[in-house]
């Protein structure tokens, strides 16, 4: 019971901190929950119904006005708690799409920890190319020659994307108008990010942590 506890807890912390992130940056008032799934699972995303947490949740008009949005993004996070007790992230999913009902999608990045023959951290991007076409047909692998189809590894577990990252390519490439400050905020929110990854991997390799700080330069009195 106290583990259940605390993961709704930790998960209500997360979905707190990504609602945060996008309504001072891309989005208005968009609201992010943490809805229990079985199996000691929580899923985080936007329109999330409780009465059925294993239905697709909503996805999020990219603009922080009343003004038509240009994209669309679709958000979702399915945590656990981990054996140092916290939170992680089993998979995720976040694909923008240039309409509500999500039929014309861009790209996604997926995150999918123990995934079998994909990297568990890929992009999938959404059109056509001549050189695919070219290297399909010259390989002899009998394939679909559409771009999505293949899955580019972008940092695995430790170093995939974040959604600051995603949301600063939303703003740099004028899909999305970003609000006032919305650097220092996608900032402030990766070194956050990266400062939990960093601290996983001491845990885990505290061998390595030990090393680098034998190596560093006494400091001066």
């Amino acid at each position: 019971m106290a583990k259940s506890t605390d993961l709704r807890r930790q998960a209500q912390e997360f979905a707190a901190q990504i609602q945060s992130l996008l309504n001072t940056t891309v989005c208005n008032g968009a609201k992010v929950s943490a809805t229990p799934v079985p199996n000691d699972v929580v899923t985080v995303a936007p329109g999330l119904r409780p009465s059925d947490p294993l239905l697709a949740p909503s996805p999020l008009p990219l603009t922080p006005n009343n003004k038509k949005p240009k994209a669309w993004l679709d958000l979702q996070y399915r945590c656990y708690l981990g054996e140092s007790g916290h939170l992680m992230v089993v998979s995720s999913f976040c694909g923008v799409y240039a309409d509500e009902g999500r039929q014309d999608c861009l790209c996604h990045y997926d995150y999918e920890r123990g995934k079998d023959t994909y990297p568990e951290a890929h992009l999938q991007v959404y059109g056509t190319s001549p050189a695919l076409k070219s290297m399909t047909k010259a390989s002899g692998v009998r394939r679909v020659a559409g771009l999505e189809k293949l899955h580019f590894p972008v940092g695995g577990r430790r170093y995939r994307p974040t959604l600051e990252d995603i949301v600063e390519f939303l703003i740099v490439e004028k899909f999305a108008t970003g609000r006032d400050g919305w650097e220092q905020v996608v900032q402030e929110n990766r070194d956050r990010f990266l400062e939990i990854q960093l601290r996983a991997a001491i845990r885990r390799r505290p061998d390595v942590a030990h090393q680098v700080l034998n190596e560093l330069p006494a400091a001066e009195s």
